[in-house]
């Protein structure tokens, strides 16, 4: 989209309830207003600034963007301004949690309320993750405090009810998680991917070691780290580097403190997947491990696709893969993943080579910022007329 096209009000609207939400104008009159409830930090800053990090903040900055280009001025509003007033007839409402069910009772008849869901149906990914954490507790012995549970599903529900029309992060596997009864007016978009400052050539796709990485946001359990482990406290003649910022998860460290001191085991910690460390923790590195038990689209999982990594993962990592091309895991149990470990790195070096590079490809067709623009255009081009 031509930046130039938009006019950005730094500033807080005059009038606006809560504290305030930012302003992008459209070329010309606008046609009218869409309240936009997800990040509006992204809004404020420099339009050309390439906001690398979490593809949420590029997506919410492109969402307010693809608005203005069919017609509408658009309000942002951060998602957690729970005290924000409606002060004005909205043609569209857009929001990603509990903003659309508390302003649906005093929004006009013919607004249009749309909910944008970035991960699987809450009362499944919660119910996913309880069962990975009593797993891991009867699997350890210890407590562990769950870390990706949704607060008030309950509210999240009266959203997804409330709403004309969803657009979801996801895939096929993402969509069969939400309820049969809301799926018609569910659309699947793929997310964005990160942005990286290099991805492997070719010639770089299989590096003379073949070691492994488990690469996720918070959340260890819920993303399978604890399994990965498992596998790795006897497979001692394999590596496996992990990156990930562990600092907020005490309870994990202290079940898996003798296998993270093992020799095999690289912590690295949070890693910017933009920055050149990145790829320097990876010269070594082959392959991914995406055990995940619930997510929309997994990014961290794209993410390697895209700098060119051999896939492991679960169905539930909402990662579609191409035909023949890469491993997707039955089921998350050790043995399965040790298995498919087995099966990578047998294959022949021609072989690896040739699925990753697909991969690569695919991912970075299917995942783009350009593939996010054209879905998410359509998506509201066809809703709002």
């Amino acid at each position: 989209m031509d930046v130039a096209k938009t006019r950005l009000l730094a500033k807080p609207a005059a009038g606006a309830g809560g504290s305030g939400a930012a302003v992008l104008l459209p070329e010309g009159k606008p046609r009218g207003t869409v309240l936009l409830s997800y990040l509006k930090g992204p809004l404020l800053g420099d339009p050309a600034d390439p906001l690398s990090g979490h593809t949420n903040r590029w997506e919410s900055r492109e969402i307010a963007r693809i608005l203005t280009t069919l017609g509408f001025a658009v309000e942002a509003i951060d998602y957690i301004e729970t005290e924000f007033v409606l002060d004005k007839d909205y043609a569209a409402v857009i929001d990603i949690a509990l903003n659309l069910q508390r302003f649906a009772a005093i929004l006009p008849p013919d607004c249009i309320k749309i909910l944008h869901m970035t991960t699987g149906y809450p009362r499944f990914s919660m119910a996913a993750e309880l069962d990975r954490v009593a797993a891991f507790e009867a699997r350890t012995g210890r407590l562990y405090a769950p870390k990706r549970l949704t607060p008030w599903p309950d509210l999240l529900d009266r959203s997804l009810a409330a709403a004309n029309h969803v657009s979801l992060l996801g895939n096929d596997e993402t969509l069969s998680t939400y309820p049969a009864a809301h799926r018609d007016k569910i659309r699947c978009i793929p997310v964005s991917g990160s942005f990286l400052s290099h991805v492997r050539a070719p010639d770089e796709l299989t590096p003379a070691k073949r070691q492994f990485i488990w690469f996720a946001g918070p959340g260890a359990v819920h993303k399978g780290l604890d399994v990965v482990l498992e596998v790795f406290r006897k497979r001692t003649d394999l590596t496996l580097h992990i990156a990930n910022d562990l600092g907020a998860e005490p309870d994990f460290v202290a079940a898996y403190r003798d296998v993270l001191a093992q020799d095999n085991i690289v912590y690295h910690g949070y890693m910017n997947a933009a920055h050149p460390s990145f790829a320097a923790l990876l010269k070594d590195v082959f392959c991914f491990l995406s055990p995940s038990c619930s997510e929309g689209i997994s990014t961290a999982a794209v993410t390697c696709l895209q700098f060119g990594l051999f896939p492991i993962v679960s169905p539930e990592t909402g990662v579609d893969l191409p035909p023949g091309c890469g491993l997707t895991l039955a089921d998350c149990a050790p043995d399965t993943i040790a298995a498919a470990m087995d099966e990578a790195l047998s294959l022949d070096e021609g072989v690896l080579r040739r699925q990753t590079r697909i991969c690569q490809s695919y991912a970075h067709k299917l995942y783009s910022r350009a593939a996010f623009h054209d879905a998410m255009t359509d998506f509201l081009g066809d809703v709002l007329g």
